[in-house]
C-alpha cells in the first residue's frame, strides 16, 4: 500500500498499516482503522421579519429547514441542520372603555384621556409588535333622589353605567349619624323614613379597574 514518512490528517477512511523504524533498524508494525467523524449539528434560530440569518455564505430571510456542510477541527466536516423561524410584524387594535377619573395601564404606561395611542412592544426574542389603544371614557350616573313608594318610578337607588362595563357594586348607606343602614349592590329604601342619606359606592369595572364614589341621596315617599 501507500507509504509515507509523515503522518497526515488528510488520509481518507480505511485500514492502514503503520510501520515504525528506530535507529537500530528495529521495526514495529501495527494496523488500524482510520474513521473520520462526521459532526451533525442541529440549530433552531428565530429571527424577526425584515432581518436575516447568516448561514455560511448565505443570508436567510425565509423560514424553513436548511442543511449545509462546514469544515471543523482536524479538517473534518460538520453537517449543520438549521430550522429557521420568522416572526412576522404583528398589529392589533385594543378598544378600552373606562370610567372618567380612572386610568388604564398597559405595559408600564397609564392612560386616562380619550384618544388613540400607538404602542410598540418588543417580544422576548426582540421582535416588535404595534398595538393601537383606543381609549374611551364614560360617566357613572348616580341619582341624588329616589322615591320607593311603589309607583314604579325611581324605586331603586343604584349606580348606572354602560351595559357590560360594571362587574360588581358594593354600596354602603349611612344615616345622618353615621350608622350603616344598608349594604348591597342596590337599595330599595325599605323600612327607612324619608331623609338624606350618605353613600359610599365601590364599583369594579372591566379591565381590573375599581372606582369609589361618595355623596348623598334623598329618600322621598
Amino acid at each position: 500500500g501507500e507509504t509515507s514518512s509523515e503522518l497526515s490528517a488528510n488520509y481518507g477512511e480505511g485500514n492502514y498499516q503503520v510501520t515504525i523504524f528506530d535507529g537500530n533498524s528495529c521495526r514495529v508494525s501495527e494496523s488500524f482503522e482510520h474513521i473520520i467523524p462526521i459532526f451533525d449539528i442541529a440549530e433552531q434560530v428565530v429571527i424577526c421579519e425584515g432581518d436575516y440569518y447568516q448561514f455560511g455564505n448565505v443570508q436567510l430571510t425565509e423560514e424553513g429547514f436548511y442543511l449545509d456542510t462546514f469544515p471543523s477541527q482536524n479538517n473534518c466536516d460538520s453537517i449543520v441542520a438549521l430550522e429557521l423561524s420568522v416572526i412576522g410584524f404583528e398589529y392589533d387594535t385594543v378598544e378600552v372603555i373606562i370610567p372618567n377619573g380612572s386610568s388604564y395601564k398597559i405595559g408600564n404606561q397609564s392612560f386616562e384621556s380619550e384618544g388613540n395611542y400607538p404602542l410598540i412592544f418588543t417580544s422576548s426574542v426582540g421582535c416588535d409588535s404595534l398595538v393601537l389603544l383606543k381609549l374611551l371614557n364614560f360617566d357613572i350616573y348616580i341619582p341624588n333622589v329616589f322615591s320607593p313608594n311603589l309607583d314604579g318610578i325611581n324605586e331603586i337607588f343604584q349606580a348606572f353605567g354602560p351595559q357590560g362595563e360594571i362587574q360588581s357594586v358594593d354600596m354602603k348607606i349611612f344615616d345622618r349619624w353615621g350608622n350603616l343602614v344598608f349594604e348591597g349592590s342596590e337599595w330599595n329604601g325599605a323600612d327607612l323614613p324619608p331623609n338624606v342619606y350618605a353613600y359610599a359606592i365601590d364599583i369594579e369595572f372591566k379591565h381590573g379597574i375599581s372606582q369609589q364614589y361618595y355623596g348623598s341621596v334623598t329618600l322621598v315617599r
